[in-house]
């Protein structure tokens, strides 16, 4: 589990995917999606969006090449220039009524619009099914107080500050009953509102970063109002838990030392050539794909910076 620093004050599907202006979609910190959503729920969708884009790229570049076959039958071929311009927008709805006005034009026999006409109705409902499904991937707005994704260490603080509130008071009203109170015991109060809210915040970031889990109990961004009122509550308990950590911590630090730097650089390494690997094409449509993004990049940057350069 992750959390990012520069997140929206809601988190939508914006943050874990990107679609194009075509509709094709492409994912991205699918490793934070079940910090965020559960990642086993969203696998069928994620699946159907992937299969999906496969479908639009096909038929959108089959589209493309049917439309400039379709110049050959045009006496003007700035008709389908618009078109042309429409589709590379992802505009297939305003694309198919400009086909529709030239196949009026054409012969009867002339199928090419109706088909054209076809594509354009299939892209526009892939794309907006692409939309409907990207939109069930973005979390539910279960917000405490004044709670987002970033500020959710400051609600940390807030909820543990009166888990251990609660805790005193329940404490305290329990001595009361027995009437044996010691004064001497809110010092014990004064230093728990100091050090239960530090170290409930330390130990839901190492639960944040994966350093350690709660088992089969959900730990998500949404549920850190309760992680931190929790470890807040039983503070003596959370700092028992936290000294396992550091003797944790320190005993592996004290392990990479003995064994060298050249154990982290073979680690390092290897997960490098992970990563390398899991980012080159595996098929020649892929690589084509991507030498298309690059070139339209290029074009973009190109244009702004004769943009801002008038």
């Amino acid at each position: 589990m992750h959390t990012k620093s520069n997140l929206n004050s809601a988190i939508s599907w914006q943050y874990f995917a990107q679609i194009s202006k075509i509709g094709e979609v492409s994912f991205k910190n699918l490793s934070d999606l079940d910090w965020y959503i559960d990642a086993q729920e969203s696998t069928h969708t994620i699946g159907k969006i992937r299969d999906r884009s496969t479908t639009i790229y096909e038929l959108f570049t089959k589209t493309k090449a049917q439309i400039f076959q379709l110049k050959s039958h045009l006496n003007d071929h700035q008709q389908i220039v618009p078109v042309e311009t429409l589709v590379n927008q992802g505009a297939y709805d305003d694309a198919y009524i400009l086909v529709a006005n030239i196949g009026t034009k054409l012969a009867a026999s002339n199928l090419l619009p109706n088909t054209i006409k076809q594509n354009l109705f299939a892209l526009s409902r892939l794309k907006r099914q692409q939309m409907i499904d990207l939109h069930t991937l973005s979390p539910p707005s279960k917000l405490f107080m004044w709670t987002s994704p970033n500020l959710s260490m400051l609600e940390v603080l807030f909820w543990a500050v009166f888990g251990v509130i609660t805790n005193l008071l329940v404490n305290s009203a329990e001595y009361l009953r027995k009437q044996n109170f010691n004064p001497l015991e809110r010092w014990v109060a004064y230093t728990k509102l100091i050090y239960g809210p530090i170290l409930a915040l330390v130990m839901v970031m190492a639960i944040m970063f994966g350093w350690f889990d709660i088992g089969p109990y959900e730990a998500r961004v949404w549920t850190l109002p309760l992680i931190g009122f929790i470890f807040g509550y039983a503070s003596r308990r959370t700092a028992s838990l936290f000294d396992k950590l550091i003797e944790k911590v320190l005993g592996a630090a004290a392990n990479s030392i003995n064994e060298g730097p050249q154990k982290i650089y073979e680690e390092r390494t290897k997960l490098l050539r992970a990563l390398k690997s899991a980012a080159e094409p595996k098929s020649i449509d892929e690589i084509k794909r991507q030498a298309k993004e690059l070139a339209h990049g290029l074009v973009e940057s190109e244009l702004a910076k004769k943009d801002t350069s008038k």
